[in-house]
Order: C-alpha cells, then sequence, then structure tokens
C-alpha cells in the first residue's frame, strides 16, 4: 500500500478542507510545520515522514482558473513530485 499526501492550497496558504464547503476553509494548523505555507508544509511532509510525492488540490486553480505557480514550484523544491 502506498500513501500519497494531500495539499488543499487556498489563497497561497495550505487550509484544512471541511467537507467540500470551501467557504469555511481555513489555513492549517499542525504539529508538523510551524506555519501554513506551501514550502513549510511540504518540506515537513518530505523530512519529517520521507514523502516524494503528494496530491496536491489548487482550489485557486478549480475555482477561478488562477493556478498558485509560486506554490507549486515551492511544492515541488521541496523534493515532492
Amino acid at each position: 500500500m502506498r500513501v500519497i499526501p494531500v495539499i488543499d492550497l487556498l489563497g497561497g496558504q495550505v487550509v484544512r478542507g471541511v467537507a467540500g464547503r470551501r467557504e469555511e476553509y481555513r489555513p492549517i494548523q499542525s504539529q508538523i510545520a510551524a506555519d501554513a505555507r506551501p514550502l513549510t508544509v511540504a518540506r515537513a511532509l518530505a523530512e519529517q515522514f520521507g514523502f516524494d510525492s503528494v496530491y496536491v488540490a489548487d482550489l485557486d486553480a478549480i475555482m477561478h482558473g488562477r493556478p498558485d505557480v509560486r506554490a507549486w514550484s515551492e511544492i515541488a523544491g521541496a523534493g515532492l513530485k
């Protein structure tokens, strides 16, 4: 079995999904990452858990057609495909 973590992006932050109610999504608060920046979360997933892949749900791209290119670059720069 392979586990692939998910990063939900919204407004330049990693957010916590709430049953598909996007208006309720807020930046994550996590014990593995000091903040909700995509780079911080991606590094934590790679360094602390050894993940090499991640599923990214770019909600700005999905809802508004504006992909968060910077976040994608940061996530890739942390070593995640």
